[in-house]
Formats: structure tokens, sequence, C-alpha cells
């Protein structure tokens, strides 16, 4: 029997999925994940929202930081809507401890990690997804972070 060591395990996602986790790493609910959010009235207003307040100029800085425009498939009209307007949501944000990735669940699946101690990044790409990854500067965009 020939035997080996894992030197490294990846995996990436397309798209821009998020699932809120409690503090375990167990996803809380189907209201928790923001993947498929993008067409939903609240977070389309949500757009106009941010198009109105941010302005032109503020979004096309916003945009050249993160390569991403404002749209209602990136995370942070989807975040903020979530918030703001599922008052039917209350039990999953009361257990939500943060957001993660699909390919984050599984990597920690899958190689037996510590859900009481769960952390693993998000990768640049899936980061890029969300509109809100300063991708220059390879780390999260401040001023989009409101």
């Amino acid at each position: 029997k020939k035997s080996f060591a894992v030197q490294g395990v990846g995996l990436s996602t397309f798209v821009m999925n998020l699932i809120a986790v409690d503090e375990d790493g167990t996803p809380v609910g189907n209201d928790a994940t923001l993947s498929y959010a993008c067409n939903t009235p609240d977070v389309v207003a949500e757009c106009e929202r941010l198009r109105t307040d941010l302005g032109r100029e503020r979004l096309m800085r916003m945009y050249q930081r993160t390569g991403a425009p404002l749209h209602s498939a990136y995370a942070l009209p989807q975040l903020r809507a979530f918030y703001a307007t599922q008052p039917s949501s209350q039990h999953v944000k009361s257990r939500l401890n943060k957001w993660t990735t699909i390919a984050s669940i599984c990597i920690n699946r899958w190689t037996g990690g510590n859900l009481k101690r769960f952390n693993f990044p998000i990768s640049p790409s899936e980061a890029s997804w969300t509109g809100m990854y300063a991708f220059r500067g390879t780390g999260w965009d401040e001023e989009v972070m409101l």
C-alpha cells in the first residue's frame, strides 16, 4: 500500500455565493443564503437606493477599485436588503455568526475541519464576485464596507 501526504486543497466556485453560518459553522437556514437573491424586489430597490445615495462619481470610484459595477447580483445590495428588509428572518439573524462560501464549507467538511473553529478564508475569485473586494490592493474595499 502506497502512502502519500496531501500538500494542499483548494476549491473555488463560480459566481457570488454567501451562506450565513452559526458559531459551529452550520448554515442557519435557507433565508440566509445569498446566491440567487439578485432579482428580488427588495434587492433591486436597494440598488436604486445606493445609486441615489452614492451618486455617479462615487459609484465610478467604487467600480474602479472593485472591478464590479453596482448590480443586484453582487453582495453589497443583497446584504443591505437582507439586514434591512427581512423581519421574517429574525430567527436566522439571531443565530448568524458570519458569512462564508459554499467552497469554504465544503473544504472544512471534506478535510475534517473543526466546526467550532470554522475559519476558512474566501478565495480572491469568490471575494471579487461579492463586488466588495478591492482587487488591486487584495483586500476588502473599506469604503464599500459601509
